[in-house]
């Protein structure tokens, strides 16, 4: 049967052409080896996990100035490795500072502060701001916060958004222009 011309599976061997013959005697020689190294080594203890935690965010407005300072606390019992702190803040604030900070390593129990600072433009009216601080590391838990603050400031009136114009007008042209309730006024008392 294995001599049969016609019989063509019987010619050949049944074996794939790509696959690489195992030497036995070399991956027990391997096998042996990896147990030996693996006995003298030290076991590999497990990381301890980390925590952290935003303590404290105090924000101080000095118009148009906002500077936000925060703390982190490691209350894990492991070290937090590459912890980095990010602030988000409207678009219409321009940070002068990087609002992403890189803290570095962050052992247990241990504390670092870090400063951000925005500049609210003339433009920028909103009566309060929001900011989300995230705090993260390679082996532990993002921490978040939201925080929302007072800017003082508020959207003109129209009167007081007329006003504002008229003395725009009059600083740019000089005294010679008037309102129109300036002209009643003469008008009047002439």
């Amino acid at each position: 049967m294995n001599n049969d011309p016609k019989n063509v599976n019987n010619i050949w061997k049944r074996s794939n052409p790509f696959k690489k013959e195992e030497k036995k005697v070399e991956v027990e020689v391997v096998q042996e080896e990896i147990k030996k190294e693996e006995t003298t080594i030290n076991p590999i203890t497990k990381r301890e996990a980390a925590l952290l935690v935003i303590q404290d965010a105090t924000i101080t407005i000095n118009d148009p100035i906002i500077k936000i300072d925060i703390s982190v606390l490691n209350k894990g019992k492991g070290t937090a490795r590459d912890v980095k702190l990010k602030v988000i803040a409207s678009p219409m604030l321009k940070p002068l500072t990087t609002p992403m900070v890189a803290l570095g390593d962050l052992p247990y129990k241990d504390k670092k502060q870090s400063l951000v600072q925005f500049e609210m433009s003339q433009k920028f009216v909103d009566r309060q701001t929001n900011f989300s601080l995230m705090c993260s590391s390679d082996d532990s838990v993002t921490a978040s916060l939201v925080s929302t603050c007072q800017t003082g400031r508020r959207p003109l009136s129209a009167t007081e958004l007329l006003e504002k114009k008229e003395a725009e007008m009059r600083a740019k042209f000089g005294k010679g222009t008037a309102s129109k309730n300036d002209k009643k006024k003469k008008k009047g008392k002439g």
